[in-house]
């Protein structure tokens, strides 16, 4: 990594609002990186159970503690806050891998390109037991723009210029700010790059959005969907379906059958290998 690179600042929101039991493991994982140049900024919207006192005692942290109008709003406060050239958010229920930061700035010197990288994360119950590791798939334009979510927001990095280019998030939003973000940045071309590790772990509990407000999850996917234009058919959700996940499966089968092609290709190089490896040994013997 260059000196230029090393040197670039990385900003990451946290949202929070009652998360006693789990900001300190949010706030250890950012302090935990193998990476230096970090700003922690915090949006707290008054917290009364514990959280506060928590966050105050960490003194490098930029807090602020004020009521506002959702999470949403929060993130957004701190991303006018920010002075990195990369940015996330990371919600005070959530938690970074050790080298989360340093391998999404590596990335994003590989891939100058890129405007935001991703890569797998981990899901815990409310304990903290792991519950599963989900590889997520490789950025289809497509895919994610019909109603999929291929991205996990907690792993996923993206620089300065996407907020210049297109704005704050939608304040309108209470679940799915990330994937109307997302959707936005795909329909102006820009490009995405999983690098295929995990990043970051999520909690799923009772009481957490991914756990309790599926319907409402929905709601709003449609909605950001209907806001972009991107319904096929607009009164009815059952051919929309349909259609996604036609999209979906076609994706998997091209992946499929890339990795056929590739096994192919493989075992043609192996036996063009041994070929010729038989005729050096048949030379060898005939010289002798």
């Amino acid at each position: 990594m260059t000196q230029a690179e090393t040197n670039r600042r990385v900003s990451i929101i946290t949202p929070s609002l009652n998360k006693v039991a789990f900001v300190r493991r949010t706030v250890e994982s950012v302090l935990s990186q193998d990476y230096r140049n970090i700003e922690h900024i915090v949006i707290d919207g008054g917290s009364t159970d514990g959280t506060l006192e928590i966050l105050r005692g960490y003194k490098h942290l930029k807090l602020v503690s004020e009521p506002d109008d959702g999470q949403t709003q929060a993130i957004n406060k701190g991303l006018r806050m920010a002075t990195g050239s990369i940015f996330t958010w990371l919600n005070a229920d959530d938690f970074l891998f050790p080298d989360a930061v340093s391998r999404a700035v590596a990335a994003f010197q590989d891939f100058p390109q890129a405007h935001f990288v991703y890569g797998d994360f981990e899901v815990l119950d409310r304990e903290g037991r792991m519950i599963k590791l989900v590889r997520v798939i490789d950025y289809d334009r497509n895919i994610l723009i019909y109603g999929r979510n291929l991205i996990n927001q907690p792993a996923s990095f993206f620089r300065k210029e996407v907020i210049d280019s297109l704005g704050m998030l939608d304040e309108g939003l209470v679940f799915c700010m990330d994937y109307d973000l997302w959707v936005r940045a795909a329909l102006e071309g820009m490009n995405f790059v999983n690098i295929r590790r995990p990043l970051a772990g999520i909690h799923l509990y009772s009481g957490s959005k991914m756990m309790d407000f599926t319907d409402k999850l929905l709601i709003e996917t449609r909605q950001i969907l209907n806001n972009n234009g991107l319904l096929w058919f607009e009164n009815n959700d059952i051919l929309n379906k349909a259609a996604f996940f036609s999209l979906y499966y076609a994706y998997k089968f091209k992946c499929f059958f890339k990795r056929l092609i590739q096994r192919k290709e493989l075992r043609f190089v192996m036996a063009m290998q041994m070929a010729r490896r038989k005729m050096n040994e048949s030379t060898g013997s005939r010289a002798r």
